[in-house]
């Protein structure tokens, strides 16, 4: 059963500003049956090295982008069941999973039934500690240039 969903944007382009995205939930909806019940539109592009995706980038009621990415190769070798859910690593490491995933959840009329896997636990502690090493190797080599 799904609830009443909130604003949702579509996005034609966006540069994750950590430079990284990071994963917060595989979804058991294939994305051809959620956009045409939400009203997305269909991008289609080539993943290097993993085949033929489809999805869609959207921007949350509270500024959040997320990737919609739904791979061909993982539908029909490895048993998924819908697209994968990203965000940007700083989103991440600043807001959690939990509070990301929650808002698309809402912004995609879903319910949490609707997660058919997710990060561990310690995944906001990990993009924090990932963040934190992202930015020291950007700042020394920044200073190996001067």
């Amino acid at each position: 059963m799904s609830r009443e969903r909130v604003h949702i944007e579509q996005l034609r382009n966006y540069h994750w500003p950590s430079g990284i995205d990071s994963w917060i939930g595989s979804l058991g909806v294939r994305f051809a049956d959620l956009a045409s019940r939400i009203g997305l539109h269909t991008d289609r592009w080539e993943e290097e090295g993993l085949g033929p995706a489809v999805g869609a980038l959207c921007r949350l009621s509270s500024g959040t982008v997320i990737l919609l990415k739904e791979l061909e190769f993982a539908v029909t070798y490895h048993g998924a069941r819908g697209p994968e859910m990203s965000a940007d690593l700083g989103e991440v490491a600043e807001q959690g999973v939990e509070t990301i995933r929650s808002q698309a959840l809402l912004a995609l009329g879903l319910t949490d039934a609707d997660v058919i896997a997710q990060p561990p636990s310690d995944a906001d502690e990990q993009a924090r500690e990932f963040l934190g090493h992202l930015k020291h190797r950007r700042v020394s080599s920044s200073d190996s240039r001067g």
